[in-house]
């Protein structure tokens, strides 16, 4: 209750702020220039929200641990220096961070947040037609059409790992054919809930400003773009609204090269896009170590953890993503340090050590500073991050002689249904981000 509590402050701390009329930037002479809110009307995706890995949530996270450490051995912390840090908003900034607003052929706010490592829009907003991809390979097929455009990116799921890497892949590419701004399918599930993540930007900022948005608003934009001023188009949509037919059986569903009904552009679409991300200055993070000595090899490892810090959307707390996963882990080993030392259970032949790693969303600084430490005197290493649902098994990452290993210790979980094996070789997509 204690460690919930003071979660719960922490949280409060970083998203109570409210703040001052958006900024739009004074240079900015379009008359579609969109009447952002005030702070009396900002939804909680336009809040000033601290965001650096050393922010002070996620720094009070050792503190509050090690004042609560149960029957450990040893519970220590590690530096883990960054460089290159990155934050939404400006240090100085009065207004909203970030905003997305359709302009043509209507007015409506468009869910957005910034991809970590996005770059400030120039001059204030940028506002600008909307083209929409289908797939990767549409930028550049496309290339010569998106020059001074908003890209949008309604690219279909297919899985996660694919999904996450078109934060960098899609602006990367975009910018080469000197597109303005992107705007990526959420990879998340929808409820106007736009998932953020880390793009992959080399220098610590991405090319051009980028946003996922949710799913329903790309839904949205694709339909805008895709529909066409038709006599056979209006017919079958006003048939549908009058309950006669069902669109989907009147128009293509799939997604083409000429709009989301395989039909010619009719209408311009335009947004306007606002981001402040900056790169802000290098901060020191503190890995989290606790460890149960073992009896016979004392030195060498068994690791289990999870990540400490989250993203700053309002619509996600970090619940799962990683704080069930890293919360198991520590409970974990608190449950086997209790138990040996209250002498129901024997000390094991190696150490066990729970790692709450951080910066795991931004980079993974945290787990690259603890394998340079401690690499060579790990047996095993096991992190949960993937959710807490039903156990099914594990996903393993590793050689083919030590998953034929694995498959053996997980017929032990047969009994709960998790007896999955998942095998990856090293350097392949489904190696977890810290270990």
């Amino acid at each position: 209750t204690d460690v919930a509590a003071h979660a719960q402050a922490a949280y409060k701390l970083s998203s109570s702020e409210e703040i001052g009329p958006a900024f739009l930037g004074t240079n900015q002479s379009s008359s579609e220039a969109p009447d952002f809110p005030t702070k009396q009307a900002l939804s909680p995706r336009t809040r000033r929200r601290r965001t650096a890995s050393g922010d002070q949530p996620l720094a009070r996270i050792p503190e509050c641990l090690l004042a609560r450490a149960p029957l450990f051995d040893r519970v220590y912390t590690q530096a883990v220096p960054q460089t290159g840090t990155w934050r939404r908003c400006r240090s100085d900034a009065a207004g909203a961070c970030e905003q997305v607003r359709l302009i043509a052929p209507r007015n409506a706010y468009v869910h957005a947040i910034g991809i970590g490592g996005t770059p400030a829009t120039p001059h204030g907003a940028i506002t600008a037609a909307v083209a929409v991809v289908h797939r990767l390979a549409d930028i550049s097929a496309q290339c010569a059409s998106l020059r001074g455009k908003i890209v949008v990116a309604a690219i279909p799921f297919t899985n996660y790992y694919t999904q996450s890497s078109l934060r960098g892949a899609v602006p990367m590419a975009a910018a080469k054919c000197g597109a303005l701004a992107v705007l990526l399918d959420s990879v998340g599930t929808g409820k106007q809930n736009p998932e953020t993540g880390a793009g992959d930007a080399p220098d610590g900022l991405l090319p051009i400003p980028t946003l996922a948005i949710s799913r329903e608003d790309a839904q949205l934009l694709t339909r805008l773009v895709g529909y066409q001023a038709d006599a056979g188009v209006n017919a079958a949509v006003n048939a549908a609204m009058n309950g006669s037919v069902k669109v989907r059986e009147r128009l293509d569903p799939q997604p083409s090269a000429h709009g989301v009904f395989g039909v010619s552009l009719g209408v311009e679409v335009r947004v306007s896009v606002y981001t402040e991300g900056e790169l802000g200055p290098n901060v020191t993070a503190h890995n989290l170590i606790a460890e149960l000595r073992g009896s016979t090899k004392p030195d060498r490892y068994v690791v289990v953890g999870g990540h400490l810090d989250s993203w700053d959307n309002p619509g996600e707390t970090g619940a799962t993503d990683d704080g069930t996963g890293t919360w198991s882990a520590w409970s974990a080993l608190k449950t086997l340090s209790s138990l040996v030392h209250t002498g129901l259970l024997p000390r094991p032949a190696r150490s066990i050590r729970y790692v709450g790693w951080v910066d795991e969303e931004r980079g993974g600084a945290g787990g690259r500073a603890y394998a340079a430490a401690h690499a060579a005197s790990t047996s095993f290493a096991l992190e949960s991050d993937s959710g807490n649902w039903k156990p099914y098994g594990n996903s393993f990452c590793g050689t083919e002689q030590a998953a034929s290993i694995m498959r053996q210790i997980v017929k032990l979980n047969a009994p709960i249904g998790a007896d999955t094996l998942i095998f990856a070789p090293i350097g392949q997509d489904g190696c977890g981000a810290d270990v």
